[in-house]
């Protein structure tokens, strides 16, 4: 048993606690189990236990259950964790440290969890685990940078870029200290959103791309083809938003294939779903709608639910645009309860901008407003200067429709400061939203020249089915008969 005594006295001990109404018995005859009939009667039961007897039943705890689940034991990876680290923190209490076995045994068991909570997506509990890990100081060196990576992982998943890119930054010099060129690939990696797309005083693509490129060559060289499929799709979006989509693609369709030779379906067809939407943009819908199939068929072949919603969110977007607003609507909503869960933060904000979107070609702009609030206060908080000016350009065209001009003003100039100078979809969709709003505010040769401005650089890109969008507003029907000029 997990208490290491006779057990006929233990025995006769639960038998009377029963008796006395204290503790109830569960389970079969043959596997029974116990559990006290209030969660105080535990507490103060547990309470008069000195520490060190506390200390000692949690680590035998641990070891009972890790050794009597079998096969099974990683299902019970965070309750073996919890009772070694307890007793190492009661040790420490008692002595001022713990007998370095039990505290290499709660590192590793710490270590365990981090490692199947990112398994089964939870990156919040991955963090949590990666961080009490990092506290008992787990030895050598290398063994402590690979909990590192953990913990920067789980940040980065949870798109805090802000502290991906600190974190990433001592990472990488570590690793490169250490020849661990793996380790600082990754750490590269990470660091880039921060480097390119953060609100920091300088961001910068340049800078943010060649640390990809570089993190890309450290891998390959590492041969870490779980990885290098990050870098791949990182590397693709830089083509995405410098407006050519040749070099997305080629990346794109790289990043399917690492993802196809480590047998990870999930990310196969996260791959596949973005070079659909390369296809969709160049106006290739057959080739689009081929991927789109093969993209879903890859998600519901795998077990990741998150991969599953983000592959609907982006689904749901297309169909909005092109096919169906209510069907597109409910892929999205659908999507956005899992992506909430995930923790992925880009994922929830990619979806609250386009439900917004969708609700301004409903005609219902009232609608769009909280939904492009939430997206802006979102992107606010994660410190994302790719998405924030779309959804503040959302929210100003959601304004103009119910002719709050200020308002609009308010927010199409803030979309116009914070977007990156080198995104050239969004310099031109953000530059025709303050051109609309100019137009509206009776400014009729600023909004000319704004909506002028827009079309040429929407034109510099490859977003051949996009183009009417722009078109549209500098054509005759952008200024009205009548209408004053500023």
């Amino acid at each position: 048993m997990a208490l290491g005594e006779d057990t006929s006295m233990v025995d006769r001990h639960l038998e009377d606690a029963v008796m006395r109404d204290l503790i109830f018995e569960e389970g079969s005859p043959e596997d029974r189990a116990y559990r006290f009939k209030h969660i105080l009667i535990r507490d103060v039961a547990y309470a008069g236990l000195p520490k060190a007897r506390r200390a000692e039943l949690h680590e035998r705890f641990a070891h009972w259950l890790a050794d009597s689940a079998g096969d099974r034991r990683a299902e019970f990876a965070e309750i073996v964790a919890y009772h070694l680290e307890t007793a190492v923190q009661l040790q420490i209490e008692l002595h001022g440290k713990a007998e370095p076995g039990l505290q290499g045994a709660a590192v590793d068991a710490l270590e365990a969890a981090s490692r199947k909570a990112g398994t089964r997506e939870d990156f919040r509990a991955a963090l949590g685990f990666a961080e009490r890990c990092l506290a008992l100081g787990p030895q050598p060196e290398e063994h402590r940078l690979e909990v590192e990576w953990l913990r920067l992982e789980a940040v980065w998943r949870l798109s805090d870029i802000r502290r991906a890119g600190e974190l990433g930054a001592r990472l990488a010099a570590d690793a490169e200290r250490v020849g661990r060129i793996d380790l600082q690939g990754r750490a590269l990696f990470a660091q880039c959103e921060d480097e390119w797309l953060g609100m920091g005083q300088s961001p910068s693509a340049e800078r943010g791309r060649a640390l990809a490129e570089q993190a890309h060559d450290l891998l390959t060289r590492a041969g870490d083809l779980i990885y290098l499929f990050n870098t791949a799709l990182y590397i693709g979006w830089g083509g995405w938003f410098s407006g050519n989509l040749d070099i997305a693609w080629e990346r794109f369709s790289e990043a399917a294939d690492f993802a196809r030779r480590v047998g990870n379906r999930a990310h196969e067809a996260e791959a596949t779903g973005y070079m659909g939407n390369v296809r969709g943009f160049q106006g290739r819908a057959a080739e689009q709608a081929a991927l789109y199939q093969r993209a879903t068929a890859l998600a519901a072949s795998s077990a990741s639910r998150v991969s599953k919603a983000r592959l609907q969110r982006m689904y749901g977007t297309n169909i909005g645009r092109s096919e169906s607003i209510e069907a597109g609507w409910e892929k999205i909503a659908a999507a956005l309860p899992v992506l909430e869960e995930s923790g992925d933060r880009t994922e929830v904000g990619s979806a609250l901008e386009t439900l917004a979107e969708l609700e301004l070609m409903r005609g219902r702009p009232a609608a769009a407003i909280p939904l492009a609030e939430r997206a802006v206060a979102l992107w606010e908080e994660v410190g994302h200067r790719g998405f924030l000016p779309e959804a503040e350009r959302r929210l100003a065209e959601a304004l103009l429709d119910l002719a709050d001009y200020a308002g609009a003003e308010r927010h199409a100039l803030r979309a116009v400061e914070t977007r990156l100078a080198d995104d050239w979809y969004t310099v031109a969709s953000t530059t025709m939203a303050l051109g609309r709003v100019r137009d509206a505010q009776g400014r009729g040769d600023e909004a000319e020249v704004l909506l002028k401005e827009a079309i040429t650089v929407i034109e510099r890109g490859d977003y051949r089915t996009q183009y009417w969008l722009f078109y549209l507003p500098a054509n005759a029907g952008w200024r009205k008969p009548g209408r004053p000029r500023g």
